[in-house]
């Protein structure tokens, strides 16, 4: 995922690949494949932290 504009679009993102309904593809090295667990927890991750620094908090990772 590409940097988040604001809070509201990292949850509506996060809300989104974590619903059971979507099959969420991945595409690394050229291949797609679907949405794994270490892919999901990684893309979580990766908008949480944006989120946290949105917000003001110091996130050293």
């Amino acid at each position: 995922m590409n940097e988040i504009e604001n809070i509201k679009a990292g949850l509506t993102y996060l809300l989104d690949i974590n619903d059971l309904k979507n099959n969420v593809t991945v595409t690394k090295d050229g291949k797609s494949h679907s949405m794994n667990v270490k892919d999901l927890k990684e893309a979580n991750y990766d908008v949480l932290l944006q989120i946290a620094e949105l917000l003001g908090m110091d996130v050293n990772n």
